[in-house]
């Protein structure tokens, strides 16, 4: 609930959440209440879960950004590969922007501590998923990195 009322008082345009489950954000939603009885109105959810019910999720708040439609959404899966984790990528614009304007592609990954090659494998995939490589990628997640494993 902390979590959904603090969403609801800052309004942010996106949010990019890890570690959602099945009882904080269902599969199936697209508004009303959810679960917890918060609601999340003018926000429109992109999400991917794992078999565990735990999963990644974009929230675009519909006043500010809409979804480029002309790009196809894409939905990284839980995999071995990627350590049993996922994510969403998801290519948006701003409300009342020109049709020409580039869009932003919004990314929310879990990466699997202590599996860099996993991380790496998860992360790379997030950034394959951009349109173009000029396209600008804002890209938010649960790194599970120590600073250690940042520093060579």
């Amino acid at each position: 609930r902390v979590v959904m009322s603090r969403l609801r008082q800052l309004q942010p345009d996106a949010a990019l959440l890890q570690e959602v489950d099945e009882h904080f954000i269902p599969r199936n939603w697209q508004g009303g209440p959810l679960p917890c009885g918060e609601t999340l109105e003018g926000y429109v959810p992109y999400r991917s879960y794992s078999e565990r019910n735990e999963g990644t999720v974009v929230l675009l708040r519909s006043a500010a950004l809409v979804r480029d439609l002309s790009i196809q959404t894409v939905y990284l899966p839980a995999s071995e590969h990627h350590g049993w984790k996922t994510g969403v990528v998801v290519h948006a614009r701003r409300v009342g922007a020109r049709p020409d304007e580039t869009p932003i592609a919004f990314a929310s990954v879990h990466l699997r501590w202590g599996a860099p090659e996993q991380q790496t494998a998860l992360l790379a995939a997030a950034v394959r998923a951009r349109a173009h490589a000029s396209v600008p990628m804002v890209l938010g997640g649960d790194f599970n990195a120590g600073v250690d494993l940042l520093v060579d």
